[in-house]
């Protein structure tokens, strides 16, 4: 009788045991499953290399509305408090322009914690850069990553109002932040370094009051180069 007791206690602790064992490895999966998905969060949520990004408000087949319903990441509607935002990137052009470039656009936008590079030059006076704003108004670009482009790090062309903040743009080809015709724009706490060929870290022509304030500009041919761009604050 004690033996049949016995057997049974050591099949019923055996049976709660593998429960234990299953409930506690489910647990490490979810567990797991879970820390992946915040992870991906990360600037290469979306890798989209070879890929660029081309947004112009004036086409109706890549304006912002048909980019934001056709594409996850976009979101936003464009207004001052719900701005398009594009966010998580990751993006190497591979030669074959900006890695995200923005035409005639009035609507708000940001543009964060992306990590752009690998574009190509382009032509005098509207070059290719990491990320490059051309006709474009009310931007935000903030802590993005502009590195390695063969043009500039990040490029204004005719755009206005915009703001520039918190990026690490470093050796590009071309200048780190060139302003072409660009007005009331603001450079605040950015990272400019190891622009060697004869470009500056930042560079302004025919811009006017330009902004810039808090930037670690170092090791570039030249810290500044403006040209005819009155009322800039330095």
């Amino acid at each position: 009788m004690i033996l049949k007791l016995n057997k049974k206690f050591l099949s019923f602790s055996l049976v709660v045991l593998i429960i234990l064992l299953i409930g506690v490895n489910s647990s490490v999966i979810n567990y797991r499953d879970n820390s992946d998905f915040t992870n991906l969060k990360t600037s290469s949520y979306w890798n989209l290399s070879g890929n660029p990004i081309l947004i112009d408000d004036s086409i109706s087949i890549s304006n912002w509305e048909t980019i934001n319903a056709t594409y996850d990441w976009c979101r936003g509607n464009g207004t001052v408090e719900n701005p398009y935002i594009i966010e998580n990137i990751y993006l190497d052009a591979q030669n074959l322009g900006s890695g995200i470039e923005i035409r005639n656009s009035n609507a708000y936008f940001t543009i964060k914690n992306c990590t752009l590079l690998g574009s190509s030059l382009g032509s005098f006076p509207i070059f290719n850069a990491g990320i490059a704003l051309k006709n474009t108004n009310n931007g935000l670009i903030i802590s993005n990553d502009c590195s390695n482009n063969r043009g500039a790090g990040i490029d204004l062309y005719k755009s206005d109002d915009n703001i520039i903040i918190d990026n690490t743009v470093t050796f590009n080809e071309w200048e780190g932040i060139r302003i072409y015709e660009s007005d009331n724009n603001n450079l605040s706490e950015n990272t400019i370094e190891e622009h060697y060929y004869s470009q500056p870290g930042i560079y302004l022509f025919e811009s006017l009051n330009t902004h810039i304030e808090a930037n670690k500009i170092k090791n570039n041919n030249r810290g500044f180069e403006f040209f005819r761009s009155n009322f800039t604050t330095v």
